[in-house]
């Protein structure tokens, strides 16, 4: 960590530099380098220069790409998750366990049963009943819906 400076040093700093002694000389009276007396100075009197603005502006617009992308990914997940329930429907899937599926994909009852073309309760209430007629099964899913090797094995398959 560099020196650290105080109320006397930043008055001698600034009073130095309005005697228009140069960073060099008020650095050797101060004990310290050229480059520190010169950067707190430039903190002290606020002075921002137009580099440091130029990287603010790129991190921001960095940042909101980020965010875009994050957006349009989830927008993508969503997408392939409905897909992933109807197929799973229309290939014979308790609607029931497809919803269950679905929700553990990150869709909400609202998406689900819109998809569906029924009320976000009814999909929780058909969710509910499956859970309560195949409690093991439903633990057993919901485990493996957490692995990560089960994920990757079965993820070729459920399309």
């Amino acid at each position: 960590m560099g020196r650290i400076w105080n109320r006397t040093d930043d008055k001698n700093l600034l009073a130095a530099r309005r005697r228009g002694e140069s960073f060099s000389q008020i650095g050797r009276r101060l004990k310290t380098t050229k480059g520190s007396a010169q950067s707190r100075y430039y903190r002290l009197e606020g002075i921002v220069f137009a580099s440091a603005e130029v990287h603010l502006e790129i991190a921001r617009r960095a940042r909101k790409q980020a965010a875009r992308e994050r957006r349009q990914a989830s927008v993508a997940n969503r997408e392939l998750a409905l897909r992933k329930l109807k197929t799973r429907m229309g290939a014979g899937m308790p609607q029931g366990q497809a919803i269950e599926r679905a929700r553990r994909e990150g869709l909400t009852f609202a998406e689900i049963g819109a998809a569906l073309g029924i009320s976000r309760q009814a999909a929780q209430q058909c969710a509910g009943r499956w859970r309560d007629a195949n409690p093991g099964r439903a633990a057993r899913t919901a485990a493996a819906a957490r692995s990560p090797q089960s994920r990757r094995a079965s993820s070729a398959s459920e399309l």
